[in-house]
């Protein structure tokens, strides 16, 4: 199975008739506002950010996001994606920069940046320093479900696509207490936005960027703009310490070296 496919885009209703007015669409015309535009998803490289979608094979796009699915019954504009398969074409109508453009586009799955449920045996981490790190996905969504941390809800609920300079956020779970990371143990949830300075584009990225670190100081930079600054070296050293104590077998799963990612290019 190649899953189900997905449009890939961030919108903003059009209801507002000054905020239709203020993009030139005619006063009859209706569509929705892309805000974002997933780099893995279907429609990269053929939509751009401010474009109005207008139409989806032929038909309109309410300023609601709704498209008609029958006579009497409209459904979201996802549903023109999620009825097809993988590899289809779907055509559609965009207003951009004042005239009405046509493309097509190929579907494909994903494009979210909560990666679809993969259930697996076990969760992937990061242990640095006693601080354990994960990525941001559904399954740890579901995992937590009935405790989920206002930042990941945030993240669920406002559908958030990959784009190049992030693909998926990686938070701190929980940190195992040592005196290599005393001041941050009663830490947890937290957004990773930086790692010595540069944005962390997903998980195998991040632990590139651990990995790679020099220095006397390793400083990561949370979504709240506070910072965890450790001692580097000492951080290396206290790790096998910090897994014998927690009888834990490996610092990292799944165990291979980190996977470079490229920007603009799918893993």
């Amino acid at each position: 199975m190649d899953g189900i496919p997905e449009i890939g885009i961030n919108i903003q209703l059009l209801e507002s008739e000054a905020l239709r007015a203020s993009l030139g669409m005619p006063a009859a015309q209706t569509g929705v506002l892309v805000l974002e535009i997933a780099a893995t998803g279907s429609c990269a490289g053929v939509l751009q950010v401010d474009d109005v979608l207008l139409s989806i094979d032929g038909q309109p796009v309410a300023n609601d996001a709704t498209i008609p699915l029958d006579k009497e019954l409209r459904v979201y504009l996802g549903w023109s994606a999620h009825s097809r398969q993988v590899g289809d074409h779907i055509s559609l109508g965009i207003w951009r920069a004042g005239a009405v453009v046509k493309a097509d586009v190929a579907l494909v799955t994903g494009g979210a940046r909560l990666a679809a449920p993969r259930f697996p045996a076990q969760a992937p981490y990061r242990i640095f320093g006693g601080l354990v790190f994960q990525p941001v996905d559904m399954d740890l969504a579901i995992a937590n479900e009935d405790n989920l941390p206002n930042n990941i809800l945030t993240i669920y609920n406002r559908d958030e696509v990959q784009t190049d300079q992030c693909r998926e956020r990686v938070t701190l779970g929980r940190v195992l207490p040592h005196g290599v990371n005393r001041g941050y143990q009663e830490w947890g949830t937290e957004i990773i936005e930086t790692v010595q300075g540069v944005p962390v584009r997903d998980f195998a990225h991040f632990n590139e960027l651990l990995d790679a670190a020099t220095g006397r100081w390793i400083t990561v930079v949370l979504d709240d703009n506070t910072r965890i600054v450790m001692d580097l070296p000492a951080s290396r050293d206290a790790l096998p310490e910090i897994l014998e104590t927690f009888k834990i077998t490996s610092d990292r799963h799944p165990p291979a070296e980190p996977v470079t990612v490229v920007a603009g290019v799918t893993p």
